[in-house]
């Protein structure tokens, strides 16, 4: 066995070791204030993934939530091997996504409802709604019982809104 084959683990070990990767992460992000700039990244957008409309129609509030510059980057050839399925996932992105979107207004309005009534303190509502979110993601809920939930937080804030009008 020639010394290359001998040696080729401990490289490759030392070259992908957490150490090392930690290392490269610090100079990165010493590089990075050191030039002032904001923390980045990039969007590969399909147009005819639904996912990445999703992820489109968040990205404002997602890249300011976090204070990151985002760079879109449309995607016109996919290789196969991205996809091995790509058939089941024609299949079943446009119903996931549909439910994710639904899922994600919830969220919004919910917050929006528990921010209004006091449930949730209005200096850092994304906190203290954490609990309230992994319940209701944890519950599987079906796209009525979304609805449903959306409906009553519309109400719940349409309650306070005549309320505060009434004070």
């Amino acid at each position: 066995m020639s010394i290359k084959h001998k040696l080729m683990p401990h490289f490759a070990r030392l070259i992908t070791s957490e150490g090392l990767q930690q290392w490269r992460r610090r100079l990165l992000e010493w590089r990075r204030k050191l030039k002032r700039q904001p923390h980045q990244a990039t969007f590969y957008f399909r147009i005819d993934d639904p996912y990445s409309v999703l992820m489109a129609q968040v990205l404002p509030r997602f890249s300011q939530h976090f204070g990151i510059t985002v760079t879109p980057r449309v995607m016109l050839y996919l290789d196969q091997q991205m996809y091995p399925a790509a058939d089941m996932l024609a299949e079943l992105a446009p119903r996931d996504a549909v439910q994710l979107a639904e899922l994600h207004g919830l969220h919004r309005h919910l917050k929006e409802a528990l921010t209004a009534l006091g449930v949730l303190r209005a200096d850092n509502p994304d906190h203290f709604y954490r609990p309230f979110k992994a319940v209701l993601e944890r519950a599987g809920l079906t796209s009525r019982e979304v609805r449903a939930w959306r409906g009553l937080a519309r109400q719940a804030l349409w309650l306070w809104g005549q309320l505060k009008d009434r004070s």
